[in-house]
């Protein structure tokens, strides 16, 4: 597991995004990628594995899922709408579990997730 400080995170907003979303990349680090809307990821085409973070539209965490293989489909998730892929380890670097709320920025076409608490708007918020 690496450590971060903080992950640029892009938005894939469009069916063509999401269904391209991290195929084919060598790798993500320092990066993620936002999905939505999304109940559910597949990881063909994937040369690493990921953490995948399912969250409802209101910012609750439904479900995290660590180091999904590349080959692999998720479980669908019902009410999911956003769907956070990052680096392994990232689910424990930013102590993210069900139950929790985020605040992702409103326009949501890159922001950033950071441990250190930060009032800037193109920041994820962990309440």
């Amino acid at each position: 597991m690496e450590n971060y400080h903080s992950l640029h995170i892009k938005s894939a907003d469009t069916f063509t995004k999401r269904f391209i979303g991290l195929m084919f990349k060598p790798s993500i680090h320092n990066s993620g990628l936002l999905l939505s809307p999304c109940n559910s990821v597949h990881m063909f085409f994937m040369r690493f594995p990921i953490d995948v973070v399912f969250v409802d539209q209101v910012g609750k965490i439904i479900l995290c899922i660590k180091e999904l293989k590349p080959w692999r489909v998720s479980p669908i998730v019902k009410n999911s709408y956003y769907v956070l892929e990052m680096p392994c380890g990232s689910i424990d670097q930013f102590n993210l579990h069900e139950g929790k709320r985020i605040v992702i920025p409103k326009d949501r076409k890159d922001f950033f997730i950071s441990i250190i608490s930060e009032n800037n708007k193109n920041h994820l918020r962990f309440l």
